[in-house]
């Protein structure tokens, strides 16, 4: 009879030693798992001109005139240096002061003889605003021929100014021959401006 109960006394503690081994290793137990994960970033891309500066390449015009005279010719390059392409604009003021006439009549009496290179391809001057094929067009008449060369949103198949495109305009500037004493001690003054705008639609220049 006691070595029945021994052996009960055995099973038993061998069955509760399995139970105290099953419970502890209950709370080890993992779940097998799986992950995908994707992530992303979004960086806004540049769209500068020049560096993204306000980039001038000396004056634009120097020296002094006369009758006749002629500026060395200065040169302004403008580089898409972003990564998006744009649509440009020019802009060119101009203004006279001094001299001992009205100020239409002085401005009259200016010229400019534009150049521009674009792709490595040098253009020319429109045959409606150069008449006699020099070259020389009036200064109020170049904002004209700027818009007719620079890419820009205008017309029917807009052009648009990649990213590493490059553009140089050149200009001379002129007294006519036919000033007179009215044009001593008149300084001509200009700015020449090229601005960008993304080619989304809705997009707007700067004022």
């Amino acid at each position: 009879m006691s070595k029945i109960n021994n052996v009960k006394k055995v099973a038993l503690g061998i069955a509760l030693s399995g139970a105290l081994i099953a419970g502890a290793g209950y709370g080890t137990y993992s779940w097998y798992t799986s992950e995908v994960k994707a992530t992303g970033s979004v960086q806004n891309t540049t769209f500068e001109l020049n560096g993204g500066g306000k980039s001038t390449s000396g004056n634009l015009f120097e020296g002094t005139l006369a009758p006749s005279r002629t500026t060395e010719e200065k040169s302004f390059t403008v580089t898409n240096t972003g990564q998006e392409s744009m649509y440009l604009r020019t802009k060119f003021d101009f203004d006279v002061q001094g001299g001992s006439a009205d100020k239409t009549t002085l401005l009259s009496g200016y010229e400019v003889k534009p150049t521009l290179v674009y792709k490595g391809k040098a253009m020319t001057t429109p045959s409606s605003l150069d008449s006699d094929g020099d070259g020389w067009v009036k200064a109020s008449e170049l904002q004209s021929v700027l818009n007719a060369w620079i890419p820009s949103a205008e017309g029917e198949k807009p052009e648009q100014f990649a990213s590493g495109d490059k553009l140089e305009i050149k200009l001379q500037l002129k007294l006519s021959d036919t000033a007179d004493n009215k044009w001593q001690g008149a300084t001509f003054s200009g700015d020449l401006t090229v601005q960008g705008k993304q080619v989304d639609e809705g997009a707007q220049f700067e004022n």
